[in-house]
């Protein structure tokens, strides 16, 4: 400590010794530096590896979300639709959810959400926003079975709304398709055309469309054609349905007894409305 006060070459020979001792420190303080550097990584590892799982967490929480509303929208979109076609159809309405389909590929039949209920009857008109999609054939309490036009028990009058040509359309349930049969190659059916129901059947609402006309064959030495019919109604994209209970209701029961018994003796009819 003297020397370290008194001796200025004391002072030269420390300050040089420094050269020698720094390396030292160095070498010795690298071990806690690599130490801390290794905690910190690990640490700064950990913190991102846990971020990342919150964003991922995040990220498919929102998608899931963004699904949700792109669904909510079109739900909306198609109650919007049926709204606007639910006019056309004429009568009161009643929208209905698909609820499950037939697994089986030649059985064209959907569950629907409303039943008995709900005043739902057996052969009522189901509809959805583009066209006409069926009848219920089995009606339950809350739920009810729809047979759609395209399964070969199924048969629906129809008429051109170009030329007024009316005709039978039936299901052709391995194609999910409808046909025409039994059209003489004189009748005014073209590609293109669009084909109504005819309302003819007391059943289905008259002008609602059924679908465009695809495809006619004529064959060489035959006297039909054979006429392929597109669905107009989304039968296997649509959610929501209308049933409908159309204006032209079928005749009472009295009212057709009293038709047929006219029908079968209409000459005694008459003379005993003149004789009242």
């Amino acid at each position: 400590m003297v020397a370290d006060c008194y001796n200025k070459t004391f002072h030269y020979w420390r300050e040089n010794a420094e050269l020698i001792v720094t390396p030292i420190e160095y070498t010795v303080n690298l071990p806690l530096e690599f130490v801390e550097n290794l905690v910190t990584d690990l640490e700064t590892q950990h913190s991102l590896i846990k971020e990342n799982a919150e964003l991922r967490a995040r990220m498919l929480l929102l998608q899931a979300q963004i699904q949700q509303m792109l669904t909510i929208q079109s739900d909306n979109q198609q109650l919007k639709e049926l709204l606007q076609a639910s006019g056309r159809a004429g009568g009161r309405v009643l929208q209905a959810q698909i609820l499950a389909i037939s697994p089986d590929p030649y059985l064209d039949q959907i569950i629907i959400d409303k039943g008995r209920k709900q005043g739902v009857y057996q052969g009522q008109p189901v509809l959805d926003a583009y066209g006409i999609m069926g009848q219920v054939i089995q009606v339950g309490l809350f739920t009810s079975r729809v047979l759609l036009l395209t399964d070969n028990s199924s048969a629906i009058p129809i008429q051109d709304s170009r030329s007024g040509v009316r005709a039978i359309a039936v299901g052709n349930s391995r194609l999910n398709i409808l046909v025409l049969p039994n059209v003489t190659q004189t009748e005014d059916i073209k590609e293109g055309d669009l084909l109504i129901a005819s309302g003819l059947d007391q059943h289905y609402p008259y002008g609602y469309p059924v679908g465009t006309v695809a495809k006619v064959t004529y064959i060489p030495g035959d006297q039909f054609m054979q006429v392929v019919i597109t669905p107009a109604a989304y039968l296997e994209r649509s959610r929501l349905v209308l049933l409908v209970w159309p204006l032209n209701m079928p005749i009472d029961k009295n009212v057709e007894n009293g038709l047929q018994k006219a029908i079968k003796h209409p000459l005694s009819n008459f003379q005993g409305e003149v004789s009242q």
